[in-house]
């Protein structure tokens, strides 16, 4: 696929994105003010239909930060997060940041944040950076 064509799949693809990124914020805030109806389970599932989103349109960064998300929420959820705290915040700041990252991709400008996100999702989990690009994230 072409820079244009991965450009406008983002486009096509960006607002479903962020309404199901805006469903995972919602269901990580009910977590973090202990709300016991909030469900860990619906943002895992947002997270992996944002994950096969990115990954149709061949956004490939954005899909492994993505797929990383949903690895922490899954931890979260059944209570695999050495630290329950720092592993929400991660998440809230890959579901803040994320939107903007989808847009400035859409433009054709450079996103470097994608692998910072990735790297402090690994750090919730005890995970090292990846040692090389060509290694899986997560």
């Amino acid at each position: 696929m072409s820079e244009q064509n991965d450009r406008r799949g983002i486009g096509w693809v960006r607002p479903e994105l962020e309404r199901l990124l805006e469903s995972v914020r919602d269901a990580l805030q009910r977590t973090a003010e202990g709300d016991p109806d909030a469900s860990l389970s619906e943002a895992v599932v947002a997270l992996h239909q944002s994950w096969g989103a990115r990954a149709m349109v061949e956004a490939h960064a954005a899909a492994e930060v993505a797929r990383g998300m949903e690895v922490v929420a899954e931890a979260l959820r059944d209570e695999q997060v050495p630290d329950r705290a720092a592993a929400i915040d991660a998440l809230m700041h890959a579901v803040v940041e994320l939107p903007t990252l989808l847009q400035a991709m859409e433009q054709g400008e450079p996103v470097g944040s994608l692998s910072a996100l990735s790297t402090a999702l690994r750090a919730v989990l005890g995970l090292d950076p990846p040692s090389s690009a060509r290694e899986p994230d997560l």
